[in-house]
């Protein structure tokens, strides 16, 4: 029997639905008892948001993996929201396209997952975030009703709102059943750069030029952790991940200018990595997140590259287990064990500081049921637009059916 437990809670009862219609029948009956439910994909982000005030019932969604329509011509694939991100890739990467939507295991982690969590990742630089993937999701309200927004094809923006309201909501303002996605041509060249760095400042130069210069890259992140993890954190004490995607001749090309800029930098040793084993990196990089017991995220400009570099080099004082820093996309994490409790509220002191004067915010985006009681909202400093959001629920969950108090909103 699977484990549904959450920040100390288990459910009354759980239910694994095989139909929608299975579903709705859940959803009804919580509605009319005022039941609390909480959806369930792969589970791979389920601790993430503040902790539920109620729990009653939890609703598994994982049998629910049928494929709607796939167009490879119009890269475009609808499926229900219970299929895998690896089972997605298998499929249509037999017609030369992907989902690239980063996720730390994607044999786990559900289509439905992906888009209600907002997944994004290293490759965000080059092919955006779920928010960007999506363009039609069928989703079951707090009270049994099926709701369509967005349109199955890449050319109609109409009703595109809709779709992005849920991705990234948690399954608070409805569960989602079934999405359409946006996919992507697969890339004929993946080259992925690991230069290792004796100082986190060593990276800064490099990171502007390519932030700031003709280069496009994929992906651009800095990161640090213990040397015995998986590739790439035993290059150097910092690691700097520079990927090119595209055709052979252009990632070739960009390879060598950033080789060329890497000489002008103290530097420990460089590796190469392409196609599989380039992608293979990335998820292990971003498997680091579950190395601790929290993550700390940051989100601020992506141009201010001196003022992260600043403030990297700073959280990595406080001795975090790792830190995990997409440069271009201008987000950082950092991931910590639970004995270093008092060194994560010193750490948020200085973040709210610095979020401030950059005009960002923070997230305790992964945390164990204690620690969110301690240090009181994981959603950062309190925005006008929590206002809205709590609107919104209201709006679309009256009862406060679906995750109570685990999103901003309520």
């Amino acid at each position: 029997m699977r484990d549904y437990q959450l920040d100390g809670r288990s459910p009354t009862h759980a239910v694994q639905v095989q139909q929608v219609a299975e579903a709705l029948e859940v959803l009804r009956h919580a509605h009319a008892r005022g039941e609390a439910v909480v959806p369930w994909g792969g589970g791979t982000h389920q601790d993430w948001g503040d902790r539920l005030t109620r729990y009653d019932v939890a609703l598994d969604l994982t049998l629910l993996k049928g494929v709607l329509a796939f167009r490879p011509e119009e890269l475009t694939l609808t499926a229900q929201v219970g299929v895998t991100l690896a089972e997605v890739n298998e499929l249509v990467g037999k017609h030369g396209q992907c989902l690239p939507l980063d996720t730390e295991e994607p044999e786990r982690a559900t289509l439905g997952g992906a888009i209600a969590t907002g997944a994004a990742g290293p490759w965000r630089m080059r092919y955006g975030t779920a928010r960007d993937a999506i363009l039609w999701c069928e989703t079951l309200s707090s009270d049994g009703r099926r709701i369509e927004g967005g349109a199955q094809v890449v050319k109609n923006v109409a009703g595109y709102d809709l779709p992005r309201l849920y991705t990234g909501s948690l399954g608070a303002l409805g569960v989602l059943s079934a999405v359409c996605v946006r996919l992507q041509p697969k890339p004929a060249s993946v080259r992925l750069i690991a230069i290792g760095l004796l100082e986190a400042d060593n990276a800064r130069t490099i990171a502007q030029t390519l932030v700031t210069g003709d280069l496009e890259p994929a992906v651009l992140s800095l990161v640090k952790g213990d040397p015995a993890w998986d590739e790439p954190f035993g290059v150097g004490p910092w690691v700097l991940l520079v990927g090119f995607a595209g055709v052979q001749e252009a990632t070739q090309w960009q390879v060598e200018q950033v080789l060329a800029l890497a000489r002008h930098i103290p530097h420990v040793a460089i590796d190469h990595y392409e196609q599989d084993d380039a992608r293979l990196v990335i998820q292990q990089t971003m498997q680091a997140r579950r190395r601790g017991d929290g993550v700390l995220k940051v989100m601020v400009r992506p141009g201010d590259v001196s003022v992260l570099a600043d403030w990297i080099t700073q959280m990595a004082t406080t001795r975090p287990v790792g830190v995990l820093a997409d440069v271009g996309a201008g987000v950082v994490r950092t991931v910590w064990r639970a004995n270093r409790l008092e060194s994560v509220r010193a750490g948020i002191d200085e973040v709210k500081q610095m979020t401030r004067d950059l005009g960002g915010n923070w997230v305790l985006e992964r945390a164990p049921g204690d620690w969110k009681s301690g240090l009181g909202s994981v959603w950062g400093e309190p925005k006008p637009a929590q206002g809205l959001m709590r609107q919104i629920k209201q709006q679309f969950d009256p009862r406060l059916v679906l995750n109570p108090g685990r999103t901003a909103g309520g």
